[in-house]
């Protein structure tokens, strides 16, 4: 091997100190980088628990429509992730825009039952309300709602019904889409249409759509006019609205949900989840 000659021994440590320059430069930056790293990873980990506190006392909320009996006070459940939880259960006021009455103190003298057969040759389904005035004196209907699920739509001019002022009245308003589901309503406005005492009166109407549509009951309410009776949901399937803040200890709202949930002591059916960022 040859040995080195004065010019060449330099050369080793400037190259050493350019390394070294370089590693400096680069340094800061890496050091920044791994550092901005551990705070967002931080900062995710603190709002994923926020969002699970407040997920938390959403899934309190269902819990409570299944197993308890209405009115729901607010509440507060302490210690999730640190953090204390508000819940609010409500009525829904709004179905697709319509106003929703409040139930009155003679609402169980309505008795309001569905039934939904599919006929595969026209390819329609036929849905019946029937509607059985229990109570001692006449109560007069002045609104039909029934919110339906996606995958079908109103046949028109296919309405029979002993509780519309003409018996084909079509429905007042139809909102949604097939996509999303239609929510037809029919109003009679005042006084209504009459069910004796005693008496029972049904609402007919077809949907086109494929067979097999789960829940194809849908949900809804009949609305009287008489405010002792008030509104009646069809299989005593009543729509509340949730509200679930997550609080920090100065009160702060840190993370929220709100969901609309079709429900009773039989079943719980959730018609939308949003998270409120």
């Amino acid at each position: 091997m040859n040995p080195l000659s004065k010019g060449e021994s330099g050369q080793a440590l400037i190259l050493v100190l350019i390394l070294l320059l370089i590693g400096g430069l680069m340094l800061t930056p890496l050091l920044n980088f791994v550092g901005t790293g551990l705070k967002s990873s931080q900062v995710y980990q603190q709002k994923t628990d926020e969002l699970y506190a407040a997920d938390a006392g959403a899934e309190y909320a269902l819990w409570k429509i299944k197993n308890d009996d209405p009115p729901f006070p607010p509440y507060q459940i302490t210690g999730i992730n640190g953090l204390s939880v508000d819940i609010d259960i409500d009525e829904a006021d709004t179905i697709a825009g319509e106003p929703v009455g409040g139930t009155g103190r003679h609402a169980e003298w309505l008795i309001v039952t569905t039934n939904v057969t599919y006929d595969a040759g026209t390819g329609n389904y036929t849905y019946t309300m029937s509607v059985s005035n229990n109570g001692s004196s006449t109560v007069w209907i002045a609104k039909l709602l029934i919110e339906l699920p996606p995958g079908v739509d109103y046949v028109p001019d296919s309405t029979s019904s002993d509780l519309t002022n003409p018996q084909d009245a079509e429905p007042t308003t139809i909102s949604g889409s097939s996509a999303t589901g239609i929510t037809p309503v029919w109003e009679d406005g005042t006084p209504g249409t009459k069910i004796l005492a005693g008496e029972t009166k049904h609402h007919c109407f077809k949907l086109s759509g494929p067979p097999g549509i789960e829940e194809i009951e849908g949900h809804g309410f009949v609305e009287a006019n008489r405010p002792d009776v008030g509104t009646v949901w069809i299989m005593d399937d009543v729509l509340y609205s949730i509200r679930s803040q997550a609080k920090d200890a100065s009160g702060a709202v840190l993370a929220e949900i709100r969901a609309r949930v079709w429900g009773s002591s039989q079943l719980l059916d959730i018609s939308s989840w949003q998270i409120i960022p």
